[in-house]
């Protein structure tokens, strides 16, 4: 790879710095041809529901045919997005990234801040493609990745302050809100559940960001309030979500009761086997599993909804690792989930 050079970089930076970007030297990587530009304060605008300013920072990487231009936008409060754009024109690629304003990254529900992070598609013509959500709710680190495979649901984390005390969060936290939203699992620390969306954009983004917001606005309403309400406020739900759960077991079950009825309604004769007898077994597990693709189905017989304990949103320690008041069984996060409140 060759070096920019410093007439190179006076070649390519020509439309940044008459839209009042100027190369921060110090700071780019000429031997890896990344060009870092200087930052530039926006006020926040009139109708942002937070007074502050933003900070827009772009980088250039021509180490590839493609320039990739990328840019980051921070708030007051540390709180990031980001905006990337591929192609060869660098007047185009600067020109659509600039298209979009900074605070068009940046959206308040219920008073939290939420940051969201697009690419711009190869056809400009198309809307923006969301990358990444992130904000925080009463001292969870709440992040959305968007950046899955076509058709595929999206991870949400929410990452506790300490990891090796998250609280004791039920399972079905987030999932009394539909079937768009799935079970929390702990892992490693943090709690996760997936997100379904449409599989195509811009449906996909779209769904994705309002569905997200419905999520924060939730976990904003419940861990503020004490646990026990939100058994009560979402009982219905709750047990809704309960029977989802039975779903795979019931399903099994059924499998298994249906061989010998395939047998009575399929035999020809007392001495001929109809072959649908070895295929209609097989056709519904098959089925069975292509429903299930997404995540793998939980043969179990959930534990019935039941009130919280009183300290289920407060950190876990080393004391608490037994029964809950609820006497279920709790998670330990070096271990697959074991405990679930329902």
């Amino acid at each position: 790879m060759i070096p920019l050079s410093h007439h190179e970089i006076l070649r390519h930076v020509g439309p940044f710095a008459r839209a009042g970007h100027h190369v921060d030297l110090a700071r780019s990587d000429r031997a890896a041809r990344v060009i870092e530009f200087k930052p530039v304060v926006h006020p926040a605008p009139a109708t942002a529901a937070r007074p502050g300013q933003l900070t827009e920072v772009l980088r250039l990487d021509l180490s590839d045919p493609t320039a990739h231009l990328l840019r980051t936008v921070t708030t007051d409060a540390d709180l990031e997005a980001t905006l990337d754009a591929h192609g060869t024109d660098l007047a185009t690629l600067l020109e659509r990234i600039l298209a979009v304003p900074p605070e068009a990254h940046f959206r308040t529900v219920n008073g939290t801040m939420i940051a969201d992070s697009f690419s711009c598609p190869d056809d400009p013509g198309q809307p923006l493609k969301l990358h990444e959500s992130r904000t925080g709710v009463h001292g969870f680190q709440i992040t959305l990745d968007a950046r899955t495979v076509v058709g595929e649901p999206m991870t949400v984390t929410l990452a506790p302050p300490d990891p090796q005390a998250p609280a004791d969060l039920p399972a079905d936290l987030v999932a009394v809100l539909g079937a768009p939203y799935k079970l929390m699992r702990l892992r490693q620390g943090a709690w996760k559940f997936l997100l379904y969306a449409p599989t195509r954009e811009p449906q996909r983004s779209t769904v994705t960001l309002e569905r997200f917001a419905r999520a924060i606005a939730h976990l904003d309403q419940v861990l503020g309030d004490a646990p026990a309400a939100f058994h009560e406020r979402h009982r219905a739900a709750r047990w809704r979500v309960w029977a989802r759960r039975l779903t795979p077991l019931a399903v099994g079950v059924t499998i298994i009761a249906a061989l010998p009825l395939i047998d009575r309604f399929f035999l020809t004769d007392e001495t001929t086997m109809n072959p649908l007898i070895f295929g209609i077994p097989n056709f519904l597990i098959v089925a069975f599993i292509y429903v299930s693709r997404h995540e793998m189905p939980n043969l179990e017989l959930p534990p019935f909804p039941g009130p919280l304990a009183a300290d289920a949103w407060l950190p876990t320690t080393a004391s608490s690792t037994g029964s809950s008041a609820t006497g279920e069984e709790r998670d330990v996060p070096t271990l697959p989930s074991k405990r679930d409140h329902g």
